[in-house]
């Protein structure tokens, strides 16, 4: 069962291979998407990440949630939509 994760409060030049170099060691990435504001073309702030398995997931929360990534705070939870 896979799982998904919302990641808040991204520095706005984070990029998908930055998401990916930071998770990649945690477990098997299914999808990474790095929304952009469509008039600037910079990061809205933040991402989404579906990881292979909730306990992979669970790992990057208890890793992640509430460090510094870039020079901003991020914010890692459950995506539950």
């Amino acid at each position: 069962m896979k799982a998904k994760l919302f990641i808040r409060n991204l520095s706005s030049n984070t990029e998908v291979f930055d998401l990916k170099k930071l998770l990649s060691d945690f477990g098997t990435i299914v999808s990474i998407a790095v929304p952009k504001d469509k008039s600037s073309g910079r990061n809205k702030g933040i991402g989404l990440v579906e990881m292979e398995t909730p306990e992979e997931a669970a790992s990057i929360i208890e890793k992640f949630h509430n460090t510094i990534f870039k020079e901003s705070k991020i914010k890692i939870d459950f995506d539950n939509n």
